[in-house]
């Protein structure tokens, strides 16, 4: 919508279109009615534009101040404080525009630069809230222009040709018969009442009220304030409709904005966005690759908690033993997630009873379930309960790479556990390290401090699969934390130790491996999801 409505009457379009143009050039956008669209309801769209308006200029001269439709306009303009009314040539103004403040344009020149618009533009920044934005390089090209046309006031602008008043009256209708004239005879003006009295054709109601006799008059004068009342509440609640709009555009603005800041905030400090349905510790998903012992996520109400670990890099291996051998530098690329437990007996039935996992229900070796990490797992186990996570999430979920599970159970550190490089008592369930289940049974899951990155019982408690075959050595080994899935035996690799191991076992470096197909009561796992 623009921002300024001209009212004008018809044969003044002229000067009408030299106002705009002096005003396109100051910054405002101008509507008026050479700017109909054809085909739809003129009226409608008038009114639609009068309301929208910022402001409303209108141009009085000897002929708009007996135009009604004018006359409307400005007195609607009037009621909405929204009216500026220019005088281009002496007249006797209506009783309601006495009393404004009007602009006397009667004797300006009527060059675009001309000083004697600047009350108008005053009025105009008061009224559209801006001041004008002046492109002053057009302004002097559209002077020259008006100069070439003969450089004419607003009020000696050639008038444009208007149709008879008697054509509008007939227009109405069938001539009546006789040598009467239709604007006093009686019968002509019932059938024209009769056919438009119930209609919202304004022209032909207008045309009535100025023409016929004083009782259709009167009639048709409410039938035209009651469709102007019609029409303006229209125009306002489309016009609330908009605003609800634009009100609702820019509130939806002001929250990507704000998200917007606050993600360069939360990248300024490191951390990532994960696409989650749950979170804990991390501000609306926004992730400190790393920080698991506070932040952690998961994806459904059953699923596995998740952490983020970060990118970067460490030295695999050892020279313990031969299939630990050689030590060799591993790169970790991207940030990817870990279950900061082992999978647990509720878990896993949380599947079997969704239908998945092959409806298969593990022995416990009475040792209990809920949340003690489950039991008797091959290989091809895991991978069941991983498709039906990954289908129930939408999301990616596997094994770790041997790699990944490694860089992981190490968080940083650099010492055969990462406590230090003796088992001590209190860190892990192992044969031998000192705790209430060492050389029995499981643990339940969680029942030792987490690593550096959050990760719980990554040593000792159960042998968790990995995605790998086993290669007997690390000679060839991917160097970026990949599976190693090109040669290699028909087993697959199993990393942590267990309940039942020595503390050898329990270290970050030690291997061993078993059949896919293989279930032990010291066997379960662990998922990953790529972020």
């Amino acid at each position: 919508m623009a921002d300024i409505f001209i009212s004008y009457k018809r044969e003044r379009r002229p000067a009408a279109r030299h106002l705009e143009q002096i005003l396109l050039r100051h910054g405002y956008s101008v509507w008026f009615d050479v700017e109909l669209v054809r085909g739809r309801d003129y009226e409608a769209q008038i009114e639609r534009e009068l309301f929208a308006a910022k402001a409303v200029i209108v141009l009085w001269c000897g002929l708009s101040v007996k135009s009604p439709g004018v006359r409307s306009e400005a007195n609607r303009a009037k009621s909405q404080g929204k009216l500026i009314p220019l005088v281009i040539e002496p007249c006797e103004l209506p009783l309601f525009s006495t009393l404004e403040q009007n602009i006397d344009l009667t004797t300006a020149a009527g060059s675009p630069r001309d000083h004697a618009f600047d009350p108008l533009l005053g009025d105009l920044e008061r009224l559209v809230g801006r001041a004008p934005q002046t492109d002053y390089r057009d302004l002097v090209q559209y002077e020259a222009t008006w100069r070439a046309m003969g450089a004419m006031p607003l009020a000696r602008f050639p008038l444009e040709a208007a149709p008879p008043r008697e054509v509008v009256v007939r227009d109405l209708g069938a001539a009546s018969s006789g040598a009467n004239d239709p604007a006093h005879d009686y019968a002509f003006w019932e059938r024209q009442w009769e056919k438009q009295g119930n209609g919202a054709n304004l022209v032909a109601l207008r045309a009535i009220a100025d023409e016929a006799p004083r009782y259709f008059a009167v009639q048709a004068h409410a039938r035209i304030a009651e469709i102007e009342a019609e029409r303006r509440q229209q125009a306002e609640r489309e016009q609330q409709a908009r605003e609800a709009e634009a009100s609702q555009r820019a509130e939806q603005g002001r929250v990507e904005r704000e998200q917007a800041a606050a993600a360069q905030g939360y990248k300024a400090e490191g951390r990532i966005k994960v696409d989650a349905g749950i979170f804990h510790g991390a501000p609306k998903g926004w992730f400190k690759p790393g920080a698991g012992k506070i932040e952690w996520f998961k994806d459904i109400e059953i699923g596995p908690e998740m952490v983020v670990i970060p990118a970067g890099e460490f030295t695999m291996g050892s020279n313990d033993f031969e299939d630990e051998k050689p030590p060799h530098k591993v790169v970790i690329r991207q940030p990817f997630a870990v279950g900061r437990l082992a999978v647990t007996f509720d878990e896993w039935e949380a599947c079997a009873a969704a239908g998945g996992c092959k409806g298969y229900r593990p022995e416990d070796q009475r040792w209990g379930r809920g949340k003690r990490p489950v039991i008797n797992i091959s290989w091809h186990d895991a991978n069941e309960y991983l498709a039906w996570l990954s289908a129930r999430t939408g999301q990616n979920y596997r094994l770790l790479s041997e790699a990944e599970w490694e860089y992981a159970a190490r968080a940083g550190s650099l010492t055969k556990y990462p406590w230090g490089d003796e088992i001590g008592e209190g860190h892990a369930n192992g044969r031998d390290s000192g705790c209430q289940w060492s050389g029995k049974q499981t643990a339940p899951v969680g029942s030792f401090a987490p690593n550096g990155w959050g990760l719980h019982d990554m040593h000792g408690n159960v042998w968790e699969w990995v995605e790998d075959p086993y290669h007997d050595t690390y000679a060839g080994a991917p160097k970026e934390g990949s599976v190693w899935a090109s040669g290699g035996s028909s087993s697959r690799v199993l990393r942590g130790g267990s309940w039942a191991y020595y503390a050898d076992g329990l270290r970050s470096a030690y291997r061993s491996h078993d059949h896919p197909d293989d279930r032990d009561v010291s066997v379960g796992f662990r998922v990953a999801r790529t972020l």
